[in-house]
């Protein structure tokens, strides 16, 4: 939406609530699904991880319900991402992988090629994070990860509402 472009995340949560609102009351799961997605990214850009998770959570058991695999799909992919920047990395493959599945499964290129990205990016996330992990290991780091080093396992050391895809 036009609010996720401009980074106004709080007023882009105000209106996809109400676009949820709409669709529960019409019982539209394909538009509720979708304003799922959206809260799940507007809440993932502002670092509310864990209320992200909740709401792709919401966008994957529509998608399952109602047996629609590109809402399954889509909702993997995001959750994938939301894993990834939790820590998550083998639990984000195993997500960005089921994402390809279904994708190949559609015939769905872009999705294909989103859930390809996905899975590079989480396996360099994944060898960062083992890198890190070793050096927090050594006599002279005392063994706790410093904050820059959590920052630098983030992708290209980009800001949260710049990492991975979004898909709606």
């Amino acid at each position: 939406s036009a609010h996720h472009y401009r980074r106004n995340y709080e007023q882009a949560i105000h209106f996809h609530e109400q676009v949820l609102r709409i669709s529960q009351e019409i019982g539209d799961r394909m538009i509720e699904s979708k304003a799922y997605a959206g809260l799940g990214h507007a809440s993932r850009c502002m670092g509310d991880l864990l209320q992200a998770k909740r709401w792709h959570e919401r966008q994957l058991n529509i998608g399952l319900v109602t047996k629609n695999r590109f809402i399954e799909g889509q909702a993997c992919s995001n959750l994938g991402l939301v894993y990834q920047l939790l820590g998550d990395f083998d639990g984000a493959l195993k997500l960005h992988w089921s994402h390809l599945t279904i994708s190949k499964q559609l015939n769905d290129s872009s999705g294909m090629a989103r859930a390809y990205g996905n899975i590079g990016t989480a396996y360099s996330s994944l060898k960062s994070s083992h890198q890190n992990k070793s050096t927090a290991d050594t006599p002279l780091s005392g063994g706790t990860p410093s904050p820059s080093s959590t920052i630098a396992s983030r992708p290209h050391n980009k800001p949260l509402h710049t990492v991975g895809t979004y898909s709606v």
